[in-house]
């Protein structure tokens, strides 16, 4: 055994695997001798064979058909028992010779990876011999594997009577209620309807459980001990049959009332929070609305050298092109709380492209035509960003549009100017809003080119 274990000769007897799992065990150990025993006696075979399942020289679906074929159902579950397990350490002595040595169990948990793995290919013909042999390993196996047949192990645990592992197949599969009547008819365990209706989270699961329980003075007395916040007290009340005598009642309702009452609290101490956290947001909020924002402009035939790529626009500058403001701005400015100001129509330009020309002020000489914007030239304000209006009166084509919009009393223009002013702002100042996504993909550990 060492021998074939040391020197991976397996895939010599590979053709005669229960020969090789029985190698240790008599005829009459065979026919008299206990499962446990057997499992002791067969136990190294065993894990030689998973062992080289995970280094792939003997599959588990040749171990597998050879011991089907032998009609070995008892030692294929050993086999696939502890494929799933994956314990591949041969003694006690060879845990402590690895202890010694400080070489860690990474090896062992491989083969346990990969020895679930490879199970999951095998797993209908598992869940047959895990709920023949080991119950407890068959529930494990349901809860940690998906690569079975719901369907069949339903039938399997439906047959059998294995009531748990049924209700857990049927919640699975959606049939909640028929799960349900299971723990009531069968169970009867008021507590697990209980937990399991929570776990659910399905109202008419509570609605099934409070009928059937209203004629059982033990099934309300835990509806009221253990049900909480999840029913509403009052139907339950209201629906006990008048007459029906209840042991604990008092105590119920009580611990009831103070649960709903812990909950109020709870409920009524994040609301204040909340409130207190909008009231803050709020009134940054207002600040940013009401404070008003300077900024320098140049005069007619005056010089002014703007640094050639600034990493900040100054305050006399557009934010988005970076020139200079001029006193007859014929173009709207919007301006933010964070101190940035734009042209109407620089909004969103790319914030990479800076002006590397000397700016004067022959550079904003009143254009020919109307501004590239999209806004009309009414639109002076705005309800989110603060807006500079400038002097409009060197424009003679516009002076009677402007002002007539400007001054007009009627909501009509100041509702399309405030429209229109808000789909061209979106979401706000875009430097801003653009360190802000450097940051955030600085924290998360991306590189921003």
């Amino acid at each position: 055994m060492r021998l074939i274990s040391q020197y991976h000769l397996l895939d010599a007897i590979a053709d005669d695997i229960p020969s090789f799992i029985l190698i240790r065990v008599s005829k009459d150990q065979l026919k008299s001798a206990s499962m446990q025993e057997l499992d002791a006696a067969t136990a190294e075979p065993i894990k030689i064979l998973v062992r080289e399942a995970a280094n792939g020289i003997v599959g588990p679906e040749a171990v597998v058909s050879q011991l089907q074929a032998a009609n070995r159902r008892l030692f294929l579950f050993f086999y696939l028992r502890t494929l799933w397990r994956g314990d591949t350490t041969s003694s006690p002595a060879e845990k402590r010779s690895r202890f010694r040595h400080h070489k860690t169990d990474a090896a062992e948990k491989l083969v346990a990876d990969e020895g679930r793995a490879l199970v999951d290919g095998l797993a209908d013909t598992v869940i047959e011999l895990f709920a023949e042999y080991d119950r407890h390993l068959l529930m494990e196996f349901l809860q940690t594997s998906t690569s079975y047949s719901y369907s069949a192990a339903s039938s399997i645990c439906e047959s059998r009577h294995y009531t748990p592992e049924l209700i857990y197949l049927l919640s699975k599969t959606g049939q909640t209620k028929r799960a349900l009547n299971l723990i009531l008819s069968d169970l009867k365990d008021v507590s697990y309807a209980i937990s399991f209706a929570k776990s659910q989270d399905d109202p008419d699961l509570w609605e099934d459980l409070m009928s059937f329980s209203m004629d059982k003075p033990e099934y309300i007395r835990g509806l009221l001990a253990e049900a909480g916040t999840s029913i509403d007290p009052i139907n339950l009340v209201r629906r006990i049959p008048s007459g029906l005598e209840i042991e604990g009642l008092r105590e119920g309702l009580a611990r009831m009332i103070r649960e709903h009452d812990i909950q109020a609290s709870i409920s009524r101490g994040v609301a204040k929070v909340l409130e207190g956290e909008v009231a803050t947001r709020m009134e940054t909020l207002r600040q940013g609305q009401r404070r008003g924002i300077k900024f320098d402009i140049v005069h007619p035939g005056q010089k002014q050298q703007p640094p050639e790529e600034p990493s900040e626009p100054g305050r006399g500058c557009c934010a988005g092109c970076r020139k200079l403001f001029i006193e007859q701005e014929t173009e709207p400015l919007v301006g933010f709380a964070c101190g940035h100001i734009f042209h109407a129509s620089h909004l969103h330009l790319d914030q990479s492209h800076h002006q590397k020309q000397p700016t004067t002020a022959t550079d904003h000489e009143p254009p020919t035509t109307s501004p590239t914007s999209t806004l009309p030239p009414s639109a002076h304000t705005l309800s989110r960003p603060q807006t500079a209006s400038n002097s409009f009166s060197s424009h003679p084509d516009n002076t009677t549009t402007q002002f007539s919009s400007l001054l007009s009393r009627t909501v009509g223009p100041k509702v399309t100017n405030a429209r229109l002013l808000r789909d061209k702002v979106g979401d706000g100042c875009g430097i801003c809003a653009s360190k802000k996504n450097i940051e955030e993909a600085a924290q998360a550990g991306i590189t921003v080119l």
